[in-house]
């Protein structure tokens, strides 16, 4: 895991291409990686039950794909075993509106279950 951390630290962002099609297609697979990467590293620490450093890789993530509600999961997950059930349920809100906004569309079947576990019964997650 030390590398993936190292690896996640290290990318800069997305490689400014040209109109270059192997270059475009180089960009997005560095990219997904990334993000692979990224998920990767949260899932472990997750595991760990370092919520925080959890939280920081969700954040990275989602800062370079917002629709993930794996990743949105994920956090409102952590948030409720921080003990911030508040916290949480504002997540789910924000993946709702930024889904909405964006497709025109509802979270997916499991985060609105967990949403429901989360609001009725926070301790069984």
């Amino acid at each position: 895991m030390r590398s993936y951390d190292l690896a996640a630290q290290l990318y800069r962002g997305d490689m400014q291409v040209a109109a270059d099609v192997q270059a475009v297609m180089e960009r997005e697979r560095l990219r997904a990686r990334y993000l692979t990467l990224l998920a990767q590293l949260a899932e472990y620490n997750y595991q760990q039950g370092a919520y925080s450093v959890v939280l920081a890789y969700l954040w990275r993530l989602l800062e370079h794909d917002a629709y993930r509600e794996d990743a949105h999961r994920l956090v409102m997950r952590c948030y409720v075993r921080r003990g911030e059930r508040a916290a949480a349920l504002h997540h789910y809100q924000i993946c709702m509106d930024v889904l909405r906004t964006e497709f025109d569309a509802v979270p997916e079947t499991a985060t609105l279950i967990l949403f429901e576990q989360i609001r009725l019964t926070p301790d069984q997650i």
